[in-house]
């Protein structure tokens, strides 16, 4: 699933789809996906109704917007308005630093405890729905992003040997 190249963010928001079913409608109701603020007052301030010093043209500040605001393919309110879900880009926000605190505060841990906690609580709509190759895969995948070394052989969650992996401070290059 996560082993391969990807060469479009679409096609990474639908693999991430693909277990976390309902994290791209939970961020289509969030700020960063709406573009929107209502003040105390009830004016609706946005990208569709207002102009201001950061939405003067979201077509030529496309990327600097969207540093923080996670979807991508705006073009009008009317096209807005059509874009689902698989127009969240998550990796926004879960980009390979994204993981660095999880690793930082699991120091001196073997690596079996965080494929516990991954293999019981994710995906959160259908926790322990994947096998254990898949959960090690993610993990293998993951350990990648975050320029951990990869080992000799293909991780494996058999016969103890996430027990014999302790992590580590990730070496900094």
């Amino acid at each position: 699933m996560l082993n391969k190249e990807f060469t479009t963010a679409s096609e990474v928001t639908q693999t991430c789809l693909m277990c976390h079913s309902e994290a791209g409608k939970q961020v289509m109701q969030t700020i960063h996906w709406t573009w929107e603020y209502t003040t105390k007052d009830g004016q609706q301030l946005g990208k569709n109704n207002v102009i201001n010093n950061y939405c003067i043209s979201v077509s030529s500040n496309e990327p600097r917007c969207t540093s923080c605001h996670v979807g991508y393919g705006y073009k009008n309110s009317e096209t807005f308005a059509q874009m689902d879900e698989t127009a969240v880009d998550c990796l926004i926000c879960h980009d390979k630093k994204y993981f660095r605190p999880v690793f930082a505060r699991s120091e001196g841990q073997p690596l079996s405890i965080m494929f516990a906690v991954m293999s019981t609580s994710m995906p959160e709509s259908n926790p322990g729905f994947m096998s254990r190759k898949e959960y090690v895969d993610i993990l293998a995948y993951v350990l990648s992003l975050s320029r951990y070394a990869p080992g000799d052989d293909e991780l494996d969650y058999e016969n103890g040997v996430l027990d014999e992996i302790t992590i580590e401070a990730r070496k900094r290059k």
